[in-house]
């Protein structure tokens, strides 16, 4: 449920329904702010960089630095 965690909608249903209760639209916003400011050739790898955050598995693997490949 998309509900920018509105507690009248995310209370009702959370108790309705078994799982997790809410995502928020914060996925959805955190993709499309930064490609809306970069030109369009760009756009596809910034994507991937912002998806890719939401793959890390804890957010300690977020804030850690990465390593260049070579």
């Amino acid at each position: 449920m998309i509900s920018d965690a509105h507690r009248g909608l995310a209370i009702p249903v959370g108790a309705a329904l078994p799982g997790p209760r809410s995502q928020g639209s914060a996925r959805t916003s955190y993709l499309r702010e930064p490609l809306i400011k970069v030109p369009k050739p760009t756009q596809p790898w910034i994507a991937t960089l912002v998806r890719s955050i939401f793959d890390q598995p804890d957010v300690d693997a977020v804030r850690a630095p990465v390593e260049p490949t070579r």
